[in-house]
């Protein structure tokens, strides 16, 4: 059930409370920071950090973090998302696990323009469509799927 989180930033003052964030409430979990004109070494921060190709195309540069992530899990985090769940990674990952038929699992929030992402209690429940402002994907998704289009 590991997995990698892949933040794609240009934007310190974004990427920097992310990250705190994720290492507060995910503290084993791997982070990969796709740089996309940050002008920082984010080394410290424990995490891994690798240039993204200009112009910023969203799928192109997420698709450079999950080759990185190799054989992991991965979860698509915008930098300007806070993680305020502890261990909330790991529940997705764990209803990933549980549930083989699902391809992706997105997070609940209350900041999108979408209504179905809202909380609505625990639990997953089907949507015809969500923002990728937090999404987990199974390998075996991306296995199955291929790399973002």
């Amino acid at each position: 059930m590991r997995f990698t989180v892949i933040i794609p930033s240009r934007n310190i003052d974004n990427v920097v409370p992310c990250i705190q964030a994720v290492r507060e409430h995910e503290p084993d979990c791997g982070v990969l920071v796709v740089d996309d004109g940050l002008n920082h070494f984010l080394g410290p921060m424990g995490v891994r950090q690798i240039i993204g190709v200009k112009p910023f195309i969203f799928a192109r540069n997420i698709n450079i973090g999950i080759r990185a992530a190799a054989c992991h899990n991965v979860i698509l985090l915008n930098d300007d998302a806070l993680l305020q769940t502890p261990g909330g990674f790991s529940v997705m990952a764990q209803a990933a696990e549980e549930n083989p038929n699902i391809g992706i699992i997105g997070a609940t929030t209350n900041l999108t323009g979408q209504p179905l992402q809202r909380p609505r209690g625990i639990g997953l429940r089907g949507v015809d469509h969500f923002a990728f402002v937090c999404v987990y994907i199974p390998r075996r998704t991306i296995e199955v799927v291929g790399f973002l289009d």
